[in-house]
């Protein structure tokens, strides 16, 4: 085992240690509200598996400052907050695939490897190719937070001096991350069912209001509505109301404009009927 590659490997557990954790939380503040995360955990909402020291951590919130790179990654995955990796967590990026997601796994794996290295392993084209990967993997990163203080923080770190003994001590202590199992079943479930809740709650009432939209302008509408007014709740009245106010229905829900809809006869009701199943080959608005 050669003194250089001794050095070698230090300087990229200085790296893992000393800008990696702090990316990561940049990552985090920029995605998650640390204080919003507080009341969650608070009230038991984050069902994450946490360690001891996670906890602790955890505890000290809303300050993030000793959060490390295994619990950004989980709340981050857990809160759904990112686009997952085109080579899905937990595996290798492609070259061309350049997303945030893309980076925090490839902080994720360069951790992994260096923790997992062996000294006599570190060779200078190593070493070289993982300096240069880091900068373009916080180029990036800087270019995502509008700002230049992760390459700033790099080049600093570059310029220190460390005690090459002191480090691989700790390197020998440290562990991987978990990028696999960071977010029990339940927990799964809950991301799966918000990505199913935001594509109800936006896309389709989008498309709803489109539809109405496209048929008649808020305030004819509700011109049509006054000899039906008894038939809606007071608080469907009072955004009747508002949309003739400021002629728009941004403020409808989908339930109200299916009710406006069908009610009103505004589009040709479906070949089975409202309230029936249509059938697959029917593909035309109403159906």
């Amino acid at each position: 085992m050669s003194a250089a590659s001794k050095e070698r490997q230090a300087r990229l557990c200085n790296i893992v240690q000393k800008i990696f954790p702090k990316v990561m939380q940049k990552i985090f503040k920029e995605s998650v509200s640390p204080r919003g995360l507080q009341v969650k955990y608070q009230r038991k909402h984050i069902p994450i598996d946490l360690t001891e020291n996670e906890i602790s951590l955890m505890e000290k919130l809303p300050n993030i400052d000793d959060f490390t790179i295994e619990l950004c990654y989980k709340i981050l995955r857990y809160e759904n907050v990112l686009h997952e990796p085109s080579c899905k967590w937990g595996n290798v990026p492609h070259d061309t695939e350049v997303a945030i997601g893309d980076d925090v796994q490839r902080i994720l794996n360069a951790t992994n490897d260096v923790i997992s290295r062996k000294s006599e392993e570190i060779s200078e084209l190593y070493y070289e190719e993982f300096h240069k990967r880091t900068r373009d993997v916080l180029k990036r990163v800087d270019n995502y937070l509008c700002q230049d203080t992760c390459l700033q923080l790099y080049q600093t770190l570059q310029n220190s001096d460390i005690d090459i003994t002191d480090m691989l001590q700790q390197l020998a202590l440290m562990q991987q991350v978990n990028v696999i199992q960071t977010v029990d079943e339940d927990s799964e479930n809950i991301e799966r069912y918000s990505r199913v809740s935001r594509v109800i709650i936006d896309t389709f009432l989008n498309i709803f209001r489109d539809i109405i939209r496209s048929n008649i302008s808020a305030n004819k509408l509700y011109q049509m509505c006054l000899s039906h007014l008894n038939s809606f709740s007071s608080d469907q009245q009072a955004v009747l109301n508002g949309a003739n106010s400021s002629n728009s229905y941004d403020s409808m829900d989908i339930t109200l404009i299916y009710k406006l809809l069908r009610q009103l006869s505004l589009i040709s009701p479906p070949t089975n009927g409202w309230g029936n199943k249509p059938e697959k080959s029917r593909y035309e608005t109403g159906r």
